[in-house]
């Protein structure tokens, strides 16, 4: 029964993240047709940002939320692993941030430095939280990295004891 009752949960809680991904772009693809106008202008930058975060930024969250925790890994094992698996934890974890960087950058310009979109559009409002989560869901990931370096320098049988 108990099988059972966590394969349901799991296949609950996959279909309600699927559903919740589907709503995000619709609202958004909604947010961003009403906000055509108002991005006329000067706010084309932070129209097209908006839509590249729009498609990338779910994707973005679940990639550097999964690296935290991988690089952990790869810390702790240290050369016991493979290069080719260190490398490509590594690049995978250098591209997800790098990515979310440039999308926050842009998004960052387009809405503090760029004045022509008011403060109370749909655009604006989708490009400061595709903004807060690049930069959170990465402050985390780089964080969680930081930690996983400082522990194997100083203390590594905690690593060990935590991966």
């Amino acid at each position: 029964m108990s099988d059972k009752c966590n394969a349901c949960s799991g296949c609950m809680g996959g279909c309600s993240l699927f559903i919740m991904y589907i709503c995000y772009l619709v609202f958004g693809g909604m947010a961003l047709h009403s906000s055509y106008s108002d991005a006329s202008g000067c706010g084309w930058t932070l129209w097209g940002t908006v839509l590249a975060g729009l498609i990338y930024t779910p994707i973005g969250m679940i990639f550097a939320i999964m690296s935290g925790p991988g690089m952990m890994v790869i810390i702790k094992e240290g050369s016991s692993k493979s290069s080719v698996d260190g490398c490509l934890g590594t690049c995978g974890f250098i591209t997800t941030h790098l990515i979310n960087v440039v999308i926050a950058t842009f998004i960052g310009i387009g809405l503090w430095s760029e004045s022509c979109v008011a403060d109370n559009t749909d655009l604006y409002r989708y490009g400061e939280a595709i903004f807060w989560m690049s930069v959170v869901t990465s402050g985390i990931s780089t964080i969680i990295t930081i930690i996983a370096l400082f522990m194997k320098c100083c203390c590594p049988a905690k690593l060990d004891s935590l991966v």
